[in-house]
């Protein structure tokens, strides 16, 4: 799975950059649960389907950070605003 991480608002998002049709996305989404390890620490996360006005939101978030890039297209397709996910840790904290 290729993720880009991007956090609007607050709150973390994860672009799975090779769509819904991959083996991992299609596994995470089904458990809506999984592990992320970054920056040094592993959390268990909750996985959470987000549509419509968030993923406007996270859409502007791409366009500010990566205007010049020639990723953006993909960034913010309608595949990849589907599989965009809200990652929410399973201890509850943020």
């Amino acid at each position: 799975m290729n993720p880009q991480m991007l956090s609007a608002s607050g709150l973390a998002s994860l672009l799975l950059l090779s769509g819904l049709a991959s083996n991992a996305a299609g596994a995470a989404l089904k458990q809506k649960a999984g592990r992320i390890i970054a920056v040094g620490k592993t959390r268990d996360v909750t996985f959470k389907t987000i549509r419509g006005a968030f993923n406007d939101h996270i859409d502007d978030a791409y366009r500010a950070m990566y205007d010049t890039s020639s990723y953006l297209g993909a960034m913010i397709s309608e595949r990849s605003r589907a599989a965009t996910v809200l990652v929410l840790p399973r201890d509850g904290t943020q």
